[in-house]
């Protein structure tokens, strides 16, 4: 019988012993569960900052790629204007070139008639002519008493003078110089006094 008593005292304690150890698995394994949705959830942020930050990267390279679309768009944009007026500019310079060998005929023709109605008609047709390169925005360049400005006259020769206040300036205009705007044309042929 001692071996029975034996028997049902050590069964309790095993019993005890194998609940203790239950327990302590099961807290063992709510450790282990409580730790790994801790690493999941600090992977979890981690993986949100990244992914915020990746986005944040990919959202700026999206707005530089915009902005110099944007830019590069504008500059096409100008660049195709300017190349327009440049076309038309071009164009009405070519045909005011060809005009303005006709005007200084005009001109020199004017100057030399000594018959007066003659010259009232010769003048008439100058006059419309120079108010037709007007309308086309083509203007005279003054040079006359001038100094000389190499950027809108040519010096095609030099003449002494007496004067002091005639050396280095404009005593003589050969041929008219034109701009159309702020573009030169035609440069004034100039004589300068020395």
């Amino acid at each position: 019988m001692s071996k029975k008593k034996e028997k049902v005292v050590a069964e309790p304690q095993k019993e005890a012993a194998e609940t203790e150890n239950v327990a302590v698995e099961q807290q063992n394994a709510e450790t282990e569960k409580q730790q790994e949705e801790e690493t999941k959830s600090e992977e979890s942020e981690q993986n949100e900052e990244d992914l915020c930050d990746k986005l944040t990267r990919q959202l700026a390279d999206c707005q530089d790629k915009y902005a110099r679309l944007s830019a590069e768009f504008d500059n096409y944009r100008k660049r195709t204007l300017k190349e327009k007026m440049d076309l038309v500019t071009g164009g009405s310079e070519k045909a005011v070139l060809a005009v303005l060998p006709v005007v200084d005929d005009l001109e020199r023709a004017v100057a030399n008639i000594k018959d007066e109605t003659l010259k009232e008609g010769v003048n008439l047709i100058l006059k419309k002519m120079m108010d037709s390169l007007k309308s086309l925005s083509v203007e005279k360049i003054d040079a006359l008493g001038l100094e000389l400005d190499v950027e809108l006259h040519n010096a095609i020769a030099k003449f002494p003078v007496e004067e002091e206040e005639k050396k280095g300036k404009i005593i003589d205009v050969v041929k008219n110089g034109y701009r159309i705007g702020e573009k030169v044309i035609r440069h004034a042929e100039v004589v300068v006094g020395e």
